[in-house]
């Protein structure tokens, strides 16, 4: 048995931390790196394998796509897509600031899109971006249809939720693992984004959990974080869930083997219904 850890170039603080859980285990462990996998061990057909990818690019995503095969365990189902989290989220009924999924062209119509969104200003959000960037502010119309046209894919618009702090919820097969909360920096309205910062002995408030697990439910995660934020009338709201998600800070913050869980929890778990065909993958 052994950990083939997936990862990019820039999620390397992930990575190490996981290797080292691997080490204090005695469990041997494989970081391939997508365009450097020529030369690499990974296992013998029919060996159980533990599949965790840090890395968050296409290559990734495709590199254990390409690796999945009957009885490895991973802590989601490589073969379901949630590229459309928000969709789906609001789907299941958890609370989410109001959202338009596809913005009108019309400037007229697009008006009227953030009238039912109650108002400017308004949060654009691009595709495929992370870590609070591609997140900006629309505050007139104006700069709503800039926003908008500067976007490398269909943006989507989201009710501005007055908040001071947003929350990472970290959970772990049904469980939380680890809670934090971060502010914005100065002048910035993002709490999770660059510059944000954290806040030390926060009292998180009641439900936040709950959220957190129903959203990982709802994607069929095992593991990841959520970022929820918490509006100034008390009122909770699901930004996004992170999978995979960097959580080398939380566990700095809270002294949680985060790290540690996971490994343990992949050597628990029994292979994924969903896993492929158990041929051996060569990948070059």
């Amino acid at each position: 048995m052994r950990l083939i850890l997936i990862s990019g170039p820039v999620e390397r603080e992930t990575a190490r931390l996981l290797e080292a859980a691997c080490a204090a285990r005695d469990l041997p462990c494989v970081t391939l790196v997508p365009g450097r996998a020529a030369g690499l061990d990974l296992g013998a057909p029919g060996e159980r394998r533990l599949i965790y990818r840090t890395g968050v690019s296409q290559a990734c995503i495709t590199a254990e796509m390409l690796l999945y095969r009957a009885g490895d365990a991973a802590l989601h189902d490589p073969h379901f897509h949630y590229s459309q989290q928000a969709v789906l989220f609001q789907l299941a009924g958890l609370p989410r600031p109001r959202t338009i999924f596809v913005p009108d062209p019309d400037r007229a119509a697009l008006g009227r899109q953030v009238e039912n969104l109650g108002g400017f200003p308004v949060v654009v959000k691009q595709p495929g971006q992370e870590n609070g960037r591609g997140v900006s502010l629309a505050r007139d119309l104006a700069a709503l249809v800039a926003h908008i046209a500067a976007s490398p894919g269909l943006p989507t618009l989201e009710a501005f939720v007055p908040h001071t702090r947003c929350w990472r919820v970290t959970v772990l097969a049904g469980k939380v693992l680890a809670t934090t909360a971060r502010v914005a920096g100065d002048g910035d309205f993002r709490t999770n984004g660059p510059g944000s910062a954290p806040v030390g002995d926060a009292d998180a408030p009641d439900g936040l959990g709950e959220i957190a697990l129903r959203a990982a439910r709802t994607l069929r995660l095992e593991f990841g974080g959520a970022d929820i934020m918490e509006a100034d009338d008390g009122r909770l709201y699901l930004g996004e869930f992170n999978f995979p998600c960097f959580f080398a800070d939380q566990q700095r913050m809270t002294g949680i083997d985060i790290a540690g869980a996971i490994v343990d929890r992949l050597v628990a778990m029994p292979a994924h219904p969903t896993a492929g065909p158990g041929h051996p993958t060569r990948l070059r």
